[in-house]
């Protein structure tokens, strides 16, 4: 007879024998109905061409399983439980495919699946184009060119509230400005030069070589000699951008197109173009 002691300690241990025997007994159970389960494997080939459709998806929906086909049209679903289940085949250019399949348990269905091409259709789609003023046709087709320095609309809106001087010295490198007395305006001079220098403006010490302006294709500013030769050009920050379609700018030295070429040109070109209202 055992002791007191060890009675409770053996009762205990046949109590964990007891339950240790269940839990394996319900983990064969799990593993012989996971190894009944069936499989389904095969090929998703074009019905005409019998080629291997690759990217295709392979499901079965009411299980939530499936499979994408890979290069060579081939496709694997583990882990079905034996029975009839409907099968659906899925890909953009054919037709969709359904079927039922039948799998027995703890076995493999091979089968090959065709699909027939069916050119996926789209809604109409209507494009309504502008039509774009000569003035501008000109323009790209001097952009195309590329003589000059230009900036489209969409340029000019990205520069957000910048000041147009601000904006013209980062499109054209080295670009040389400078400012009235009174710092009332920004102008462009390209050059410097005296009065015996053609296109300069006279009188010591020399004085800039102001850039023609040309506003809606129509000379607004041109250098000129005599009484009124220290006159600017307009102030470039007097033109707000959000109201500039277009802007062209070409440097001295015979580089201005011959629709701008005029005798002050010499001192290079500016051309602006003024939104339509």
């Amino acid at each position: 007879m055992l002791p007191h002691s060890i009675r409770p300690f053996a009762a205990l241990q046949g109590t964990l024998g007891a339950a240790l025997l269940a839990l394996a007994a319900l983990l064969a159970a799990a593993g012989g109905a996971a190894a009944q389960d069936a499989a389904l494997r095969g090929t998703v080939r074009e019905r005409a061409g019998n080629v291997p459709v690759a990217g295709a998806q392979v499901s079965l929906p009411a299980l939530g399983r499936g499979a994408l086909t890979d290069s060579l049209g081939r496709f694997a679903v583990e882990g079905i439980p034996a029975g009839t289940h409907d099968l659906q085949v899925q890909r953009l250019g054919y037709a969709p495919l359904q079927m039922k399949v039948t799998v027995s348990a703890g076995a493999t269905a091979e089968h090959t699946l065709l699909l027939a091409p069916a050119p996926a259709s789209m809604a109409p789609v209507t494009v309504t184009a502008m039509a774009v003023p000569a003035r501008m046709r000109a323009f790209e087709a001097r952009r195309q060119r590329g003589t000059g320095f230009f900036l489209t609309r969409e340029q000019l809106e990205r520069q957000g509230d910048r000041k147009l001087a601000e904006i013209m010295r980062r499109a054209v490198p080295g670009l040389r400005m400078v400012s009235s007395g009174d710092g009332s305006g920004v102008f462009i001079a390209t050059e410097r030069g005296t009065g015996t220098t053609p296109g300069a403006l006279s009188g010591k010490p020399p004085r800039p070589c102001y850039a023609q302006v040309f506003m809606d294709g129509m000379r607004i500013y041109g250098q000129s000699w005599g009484a009124d030769a220290t006159s600017p050009p307009p102030d470039l920050n007097s033109f707000a951008s959000h109201g500039i379609e277009a802007i062209e700018f070409y440097r001295p030295g015979g580089a201005t197109p011959p629709e701008f070429r005029t005798d002050t040109s010499q001192c290079g070109t500016l051309v602006i173009w003024t939104r339509d209202r």
